[in-house]
Order: structure tokens, then sequence, then C-alpha cells
């Protein structure tokens, strides 16, 4: 077995820990919502699209979210009232998602208060220090 040096386990266990953390402080803010980071996560990517909607697989790639459990967010969602969800009419197969006035109104109440979460954690980064977390998050990501 590989051993490892106590730098790369505490720098690595920090990450975790970070990632958990801020994860932890994002569904304590959603729950009461109704919502969890999965569901914000999908919502998000729809709202981003460029043609206004998205195909279940797109979404599966965008989140790093299995098949499955995207469609299990989806149908949710969809009962919800916060996405429509139609054929696509070019392939019938297919799904296309879509926000609902709903969907948009979640989102416009969320983005404020979640958005000045963020700027307080990061309140103490300077610009540089942004770049090199993102650098530096980026080589973790693209290991796994």
């Amino acid at each position: 077995m590989d051993k490892i040096d106590d730098l790369t386990f505490s720098a690595m266990f920090e990450v975790l820990q970070s990632g958990m953390g801020l994860l932890n402080d994002l569904e304590e803010f959603l729950r009461p919502l109704g919502m969890s980071q999965a569901r914000l996560s999908v919502l998000l990517a729809v709202s981003e699209t460029k043609e206004g909607f998205v195909s279940p697989h797109e979404l599966s790639r965008i989140t790093g979210k299995s098949r499955p459990g995207i469609t299990r967010i989806i149908d949710k969602l969809g009962e919800d009232d916060y996405l429509t969800i139609n054929r696509d009419y070019r392939d019938g197969r297919r799904k296309q998602l879509a926000l609902t006035k709903k969907g948009q109104d979640l989102l416009d109440g969320i983005i404020p208060e979640y958005n000045r979460r963020i700027l307080g954690m990061s309140a103490d980064f300077s610009d540089g220090e942004k770049r090199e977390l993102l650098r530096l998050l980026g080589k973790i990501r693209h290991e796994l």
C-alpha cells in the first residue's frame, strides 16, 4: 500500500472538510425552503442554458450526478411545478426541461441571500487568491 505523507493528508483532509462545511451551510439554508443542493444545482443549470431548456443527459454531465439521480430530481422538481418536462420536438425520445415561473421565482428568492453568504465566506480572499484556489481545485477535480 502507498504511504501518504502528513502534509498531503492534511491538505486533502482540509479540502474535504471545507467542502463539507460549504455543503452543510448551503443545505441548512435551503432546508426551510424545501430544497437541497442537488435540486438547486439542477434549477441553476436549467436557468443558465442559452436555449432556455436542457436535456436530462446534459444535466447529468453538468452537475456530475448519475443519470438515475438526475431523473429522480427532475421528476420531483416537475411534481413541485418548478420545471416543465416536455418531449424534444426533434427526437420524441428525449426530454427538454425548462424553468416554470414558480421555479424562476424560487431562484430569484434564493440567489440574493445565497450570494450574500458566499461573499461573506470569501471576503478575506484577494482576487489572486481566488484565482489560485480555482486553479488548485481544478487540479483536484481533473484527477477525479
